[in-house]
């Protein structure tokens, strides 16, 4: 019994430790020809002007972060604000309803986001271009993340 809880203890923190590094990994924009061969690359190069793709799951991690701290400015659980966004409202909209202007959402996802971005500078995991690049779409994106976006299993 021990050691199956020593190999399960083991394999989750394989996991959470390949999670974090698909997350630092996603956030650098490194190809394949940057990341050591013992770690999996977590985006593909930019392709004729594209952004690099983000791994799946840190883009879903991204979403979640998004999504706790939109329902903490709006006053709600993230639980209740998923279910409304399940239904087919948008964080703008739950907002509204909480009585909470929606630009006030789209700030605290820019100021946590900057918060974020200079972090990854400061440890080295980007550059200083990468860092003003992923600054200046910021807005836009947070922006579009409150009016518009919902979940692929909306009703």
């Amino acid at each position: 019994m021990k050691t199956t809880q020593f190999i399960a203890t083991a394999v989750t923190a394989a996991v959470l430790g390949t999670a974090g590094v698909s997350i630092a990994g996603a956030t650098t924009g490194t190809t394949n020809s940057q990341v050591p061969s013992t770690v999996t690359p977590t985006t593909t190069a930019a392709v004729a002007g594209k952004p690099a793709v983000r791994h799946p799951r840190a883009r879903a991690l991204a979403r979640l972060r998004a999504i706790r701290l939109a329902a903490k400015r709006i006053g709600i659980t993230p639980t209740a604000l998923r279910t409304s966004l399940r239904d087919g409202q948008t964080i703008a909209a739950v907002a509204d309803a909480h009585h909470v202007a929606p630009q006030s959402v789209i700030d605290a996802l820019v100021t946590a986001g900057r918060a974020r971005i200079a972090k990854a500078l400061s440890q080295g995991r980007i550059t200083a271009a990468q860092a003003s690049e992923l600054n200046a779409a910021l807005p836009n994106r947070a922006a579009e993340f409150v009016n518009s976006w919902l979940p692929k299993d909306h009703h």
